[in-house]
Formats: C-alpha cells, structure tokens, sequence
C-alpha cells in the first residue's frame, strides 16, 4: 500500500529536524533529500514516501481532504523563535516575517480534527524527542520504527543543503527553544510592526500574559527590512494562484488513475474550489 507522509510548517520551525528523524527512525520505501512539494509526486511502488514542504500548509488543503493516502504533520514553533532564526546559507538576514508564521498559522488550524492531520510543536520535539514519536507511531500506527528519535543523529544521513539548514548535524537538544532573547531587537521590530503578536503567543500557548514585555523595555528596535507587508501579500497572491492551478492538475490525476490510493478519494463539496483567503 501506497502513503505519503508529508511534513509542513512556517519555514526555520524545525521541518528540516523532523524530516531527518522521520527518514532516519522508520522505515520507508523513499524520502526526499531535503523539500519536495506536495504537487511533485515521486515514483515509488509500495510503502511509504517522506517529504516535506514547509510552505505546503497554505495550500495542501483541497488535496489533502481528496486523497486518503496523503497523510500531512504540521510542526508549530513560537513565533518569538521563528521570525529570529537564521540560516546558514545566509547569516546576515532573517528569513522569516511574522505575517508569514500567522498565515502558516490560519491555514493549519483549518485542518485541525482530521484523522489524517497530526500536528506537534517543535519544542516538545527537542525537549522530548521519544514521547513525540509515540504521538506520531499512535496517529499513524502503520509506521515501522527502527530507531528511537533521541538517536537519530547515529542513523540520519542528510544531504548538505539538510545539514545548512540545521547548523550542523548534531545529538538532539532545547538549546535552540529560547534562542530568541539573544535577538530582542528584531522581536521588538517585529511586535512593533505586528502589535498581534502578543496576543497570538497567549493563545497559542507559548505565553500565560504579556509579562515577558518588559525585557524589551529599552532594547532599540532593529531596522525595518525593505521588505514591506505590502510585498509579501503580493508574494502571497502570487503563490495562490500557482498552486491553486497545480491543485486541480493533482485533483485531475486522482480522478484518472484507476486504484489510486488505497480507497476512492471522497466527493467532497469544497475539493475543486481555490482556498479563501
């Protein structure tokens, strides 16, 4: 039988870890070798494929609700942690905005409660790599484990563009989980150019109030990169409508091929129009 386990998240949320630790600690038939998107559909004849495509959770959602053997893990991240990641291919910017993780953010919650939907945070994922393999064995009992998560630096062998984006190949560890309060005047640009985002890390769980405030009192804010919200929205625009055409290719070949998939993919009311805004 044919499954695909596909991994998304806002982009520096950790999907680079959890790609390597799901290729390296079960077994499977393939994986990509660091992002293949969802619309790429790679040529396996049984078992399981994994991949990842971060940015895939804005648009996955039609496919993900046609196809039965298209199983999706979001992986979650503070915001405060993810709008102040650096990569290594480029130190000297960040690669992440705030509207970015929010939009990554709407989109995950709208497949919330689907069996084949697992959602996990990437803090638990550092600080207890072992208990969110058992979540993800539970959620998706098909999987043979070979190894444990908190070994899989033994066992992973990743390409080097897999390597950049994690600084290095290394033993698991949460040193990265508060790594943000070594950037507070970036986390202070943004919280002033995106005032929601105290009120999005209460009610995502990462903060009880907005106690944690007051170490940005006195921190000067960094310079607002030319990158304005006005180019990103365009970014976004741009997007939608490319991979709204690549959906309807991908929900056109489900139709097509005969015994695709374990089951015939369900008739679903919402399955061919583009996703709103």
């Amino acid at each position: 039988m044919k499954r695909r386990l596909h991994i998304v998240g806002c982009p520096r949320s950790g999907t680079t870890l959890l790609l390597e630790m799901l290729g390296a600690c079960f077994a499977n038939a393939g994986r990509c070798e660091h992002e293949l998107d969802i619309f790429q559909t790679p040529d396996w004849s049984d078992g399981v494929f994994v991949s990842k495509q971060p940015s895939d959770i804005r648009c996955i959602r039609r496919v993900f609700l046609a196809d039965p053997d298209l199983f999706v893990i979001y992986l979650a991240r503070d915001p405060r942690a993810v709008v102040a990641s650096l990569h290594a291919a480029r130190p000297d910017r960040y690669f992440v905005d705030y509207a970015e993780w929010k939009s990554c953010q709407v989109a995950a919650e709208r497949l919330r409660g689907q069996a084949r939907f697992l959602e996990l945070r990437f803090e638990d994922l550092v600080r207890d790599p072992d208990m969110v393999q058992g979540r993800i064995e539970a959620c998706f009992p098909w999987l043979e484990r070979l190894h444990a998560f908190s070994d899989f630096h033994r066992h992973a062998a990743a390409s080097e563009a897999s390597r950049l984006a994690m600084h290095g190949m290394r033993p698991v560890d949460s040193d990265r989980v508060e790594s943000w309060r070594l950037h507070l005047p970036r986390i202070r640009a943004q919280l002033r150019r995106y005032p929601s985002m105290a009120e999005d890390l209460i009610g995502a769980g990462y903060e009880r109030d907005g106690s944690w405030m007051e170490e940005l009192e006195g921190v000067v804010p960094l310079g607002s990169p030319r990158r304005h919200r006005s180019w990103f929205g365009l970014r976004q625009l741009e997007t939608r409508v490319r991979k709204w055409r690549k959906s309807r290719a991908y929900l056109r070949r489900l139709r097509a091929e005969e015994g695709w998939g374990s089951s015939a993919a369900p008739a679903l009311s919402d399955a061919g129009r583009p996703e709103p805004k």
